[in-house]
């Protein structure tokens, strides 16, 4: 049997369920039924709108454990009903899935209203850890997870996901394009 290795994804799923607290809902608006093809497909049976909303790369909430896990669409098929998600890859890991609910993620009316800050703005910027005194990289672009908007930022031993959240965040140097956050004590050891 395949064990699904959800440690793997490139989303922490601790901090999604962290973030998901009061500001958004998870509706359910589906089923995965069963296992389709050799490749991890499933096939489903949604909500008619969801297909129309419905873009790879978006999430959807699968429970297992008694958890709410994300899962990332990697590939959808709505004539043929069928949903691949990412680190599914074949009959057996999507048998681990199979005859689940499936949730869909939704902000609360007066946070959709909410405008947003563009962070978008800090690509570029070099970001220095208060914790350690040390440049920790510069921000090479920002990616939209489920409640939580993350930083990529690169360095010299590859790249990781920072989240941005005022928490974390000291002060934003414009003139400089630094953005200085005090990180808690480990963050990169993780």
């Amino acid at each position: 049997m395949t064990i699904i290795n959800l440690a793997q994804s490139d989303l922490n799923m601790d901090n999604a369920h962290k973030s998901l607290g009061s500001l958004s809902q998870l509706k359910n608006v589906g089923h995965c039924k069963r296992s389709f093809g050799v490749k991890g497909f499933m096939r489903c049976t949604l909500d008619p709108s969801i297909w129309d909303e419905l873009e790879v790369g978006q999430f959807f909430f699968i429970e297992v454990d008694g958890l709410q896990v994300p899962f990332q669409v990697e590939e959808f098929d709505q004539t043929k009903s069928l949903l691949k998600f990412a680190d599914i890859n074949d009959p057996e890991a999507a048998l681990s899935v199979a005859n689940s609910e499936l949730f869909w993620e939704v902000l609360p009316e007066e946070e959709v209203e909410k405008e947003l800050p563009n962070h978008a703005q800090w690509v570029g910027y070099s970001v220095k850890d208060i914790t350690s005194g040390r440049t920790m990289g510069s921000i090479r672009k920002i990616e939209q997870y489920p409640g939580q908007v993350m930083a990529v930022v690169e360095n010299d031993f590859g790249e990781f996901l920072m989240p941005l959240v005022d928490h974390f965040i000291v002060e934003r140097q414009i003139s400089d394009h630094v953005l200085v956050v005090k990180l808690p004590e480990g963050f990169l050891d993780i």
